[in-house]
């Protein structure tokens, strides 16, 4: 009895069904105490304007905060221009592209140099990644079988199968500088999963 390894790569996709929102709030302070008092302005100031604009304030997360000092060169001089706050906060919400034009009238109000960036993905990540996996599994059998009829063997049992790589979600993502009327009319791509098996099998000669 022999053993033959196939190596199989499997995908899925879907439809995506769901927005994640990044938000950058940013702005330049001569002193880093205006940096700072400025930005928790800033911030409560974005807070009252998402809760009034109807958004779900449990599905707003901040990731990061900080102040830095901000330089730029003059006659190749590096000079301290100021202070700069930087928030980093994400959204999560259902695929809606007419609810995401709200999220851009929002930040078109804001003195904070808003900055989004909208990522499409799908919630059941678990079910697209095992449909990935079976659709891997069926081909490395199509090609176990293909092998064992070439060689006029017969096709024992799967013994063994070894994910060869983590599956990764590849999530199209957009950068929303356009006006809100084209958000509209762009196509949205499906979420892609991508897996590979590696599958040993039992071979009769």
């Amino acid at each position: 009895m022999a053993t033959i390894n196939i190596q199989a790569t499997g995908k899925a996709k879907q439809a995506p069904d769901q927005m994640v929102v990044t938000i950058h709030l940013s702005n330049l302070y001569n002193s880093y105490k205006g940096a700072l008092n400025a930005s928790e302005l800033a911030y409560e100031t974005f807070l009252k304007a998402f809760e009034k604009a109807g958004f779900d304030k449990q599905q707003l997360f901040l990731e990061s905060y900080g102040i830095d000092e901000d330089y730029e060169y003059v006659q190749e001089k590096r000079q301290l221009r100021g202070y700069k706050y930087r928030y980093r906060l994400r959204y999560t919400m259902d695929l809606d592209l007419a609810r995401y034009q709200d999220f851009l009238k929002l930040a078109a109000k804001l003195d904070s140099n808003p900055l989004l960036d909208l990522h499409y993905g799908v919630k059941d990540h678990e079910g697209l990644r095992l449909l990935a996996i079976k659709d891997a599994i069926e081909k490395g059998n199509q090609q176990a079988s293909f092998i064992a009829t070439t060689l006029n063997a017969s096709l024992g049992k799967l013994t063994k199968i070894d994910l060869r790589n983590e599956p990764v979600m590849i999530q199209r993502s957009r950068a929303m500088a356009m006006e809100a009327s084209a958000l509209s009319d762009m196509a949205v791509e499906p979420i892609e999963d991508e897996v590979t098996l590696a599958m040993d099998f039992h071979l009769e000669v």
